[in-house]
């Protein structure tokens, strides 16, 4: 199917039958997002679902298979030789993010369009709860099948005696596209029925990608549009642009050389930035305003009368971002991930890898920091600059001084002149305090002894998503 080149350095020709089923899911994906959660909503209610009814069955049948005790013991068993090597650390985080969703605002963008009521701190117990569980239970599945591989290939390898699932590794691999598009297909195609455990394999594969798919899409275009730097598409029009770009730039992975593409993005893209996201994170909640987690701990209590105790600010402030440290420190420490040093062109090794590949992939790495950097920097002098234009204009349209707003403070009205700018200045600021907003603008129908206090609290059924705008600062 790969049709795999000699290395990655030989990109080959494009297979028309990859190019098609690659058309068909980017179409999909489309279909599934181009309405935002209202029609994405819908569809995980079948591409989650189905990946657990289809594990339960592999987990019945994978259990029965011989030889799955080895496999077993391999996966219950640790290997405490290992511990001291950073890269399996590396790799175990990265594998943690990866599934919960940490550092990549996926969680944060589908929970934004909650209602605000709705009680997150229990569901974000729930979701790291089901992902560990989940993953322990996948164990269950994928390690007696490799037992059962093990066994049917000591058959005809004199190399593996069937007693070790780890031998498998030099001649299958047991990790990533090799687990699941080599290892595991030669394991069914051995068991009885393998047509209907191969359709099964793969329609959860199918599931899990697209659920994943979908949920990335999701994250970017909330960004997008929410920013308003294309105000004038609609979210369909803007769906089918970024689509067509991702469709356009995941075309090099559908090549002779792809599956080295695919590897390299996979090793390369986040073995660091999803660390630095979450560090970020913690210091801006717990470090960067003194008065952030304070707020923080009241909007979470007011919406969800849960109070955050100590134990949570101590992880947060203190033990968090020095283990996110040390996965930094350490992210450094193997300099070429996929050895391509020592790689030797396909068949006689796994395909050769240029020396290029190594600086390319942290080229991958690092770029995002760099771009986030730079952004940093931009929207803090803009921040910066119309935070300067606000108090000018308020300065030249009251005559007196302008109170200073506390939180939960409310202002009294201003002059006509103030509300009259005002408002003008303040719909190019998305960082405005909303007790600022409350205080330069009269509502309809109120006198001019001036308006009643205007409330924090959102209706019941407002979107969390747009408390968070108005109450950005917190």
């Amino acid at each position: 199917v790969l049709r795999q080149s000699s290395g990655m350095d030989n990109i080959g020709g494009m297979s028309i039958g990859l190019l098609v089923s690659f058309t068909i899911c980017w179409i999909f994906i489309y279909l599934t997002i181009f309405k935002g959660v209202a029609s994405s909503g819908k569809v995980v209610y079948v591409t989650v679902i189905l990946p657990y009814v289809v594990l339960v069955a592999f987990l019945i049948r994978s259990l029965t298979l011989p030889n799955a005790g080895v496999g077993l013991k391999f996966f219950l068993v640790p290997d405490f030789s290992k511990i001291l090597q950073p890269m399996v650390w590396i790799r175990a985080a990265n594998q943690i993010f990866y599934s919960i969703g940490v550092g990549f605002g996926v969680t944060i963008t589908m929970a934004s369009y909650g209602d605000r009521k709705d009680n997150f701190v229990g569901n974000a117990v729930k979701v790291a709860c089901i992902n560990s569980g989940t993953s322990f239970l996948a164990g269950f599945v994928v390690f007696p099948i490799l037992g059962y591989l093990a066994h049917e290939m000591s058959i005809v390898n004199p190399c593996i005696t069937g007693e070790d699932v780890g031998q498998l590794k030099s001649i299958l691999g047991l990790s990533g596209s090799s687990l699941a598009f080599i290892a595991f297909p030669i394991a069914i195609s051995r068991m009885p029925w393998p047509f209907f455990w191969a359709m099964l394999f793969f329609i959860m594969l199918v599931s899990l990608g697209i659920d994943s798919q979908f949920a990335a899409m999701e994250n970017v275009l909330t960004v997008i549009y929410d920013s308003g730097v294309v105000k004038k598409l609609s979210k369909p029009k803007l769906a089918a642009i970024v689509c067509s770009v991702n469709w356009l730039l995941g075309l090099i992975f559908i090549t002779s050389g792809g599956i080295y593409w695919f590897n390299l993005f996979d090793y390369y893209s986040c073995v660091i930035v999803l660390f630095v996201a979450a560090l970020l994170e913690c210091v801006g909640l717990m470090w960067a305003k003194k008065e952030a987690f304070e707020g923080f701990k009241i909007e979470v209590l007011e919406a969800t009368g849960v109070s955050i105790g100590v134990i949570l600010m101590i992880m947060w402030k203190f033990v968090n971002p020095l283990i996110l440290l040390v996965l930094c420190v350490m992210s450094f420490m193997t300099f070429d991930l996929m050895d391509a040093k020592s790689s030797k062109p396909y068949p006689e090794g796994r395909g050769y890898l240029p020396q290029w590949s190594i600086f390319l992939g942290w080229m991958l790495a690092l770029g995002p920091l760099v771009a986030g950097a730079v952004a940093g920097f931009w929207c803090r002098s803009n921040d910066d600059e119309a935070s300067m234009r606000l108090k000018g204009s308020v300065s030249a349209a009251c005559a007196h001084e302008l109170p200073t707003a506390a939180p939960g403070l409310w202002l009294p009205p201003m002059s006509a002149g103030a509300i009259a700018v005002a408002p003008e200045v303040i719909g190019t600021v998305a960082s405005t305090p909303p007790q600022l907003v409350a205080s330069m603008a009269t509502a309809p129908g109120d006198d001019a002894t001036g308006p009643k206090p205007a409330s924090n609290e959102p209706a019941s059924n407002e979107p969390l998503r747009h408390v968070m705008y108005r109450c950005g600062n917190i």
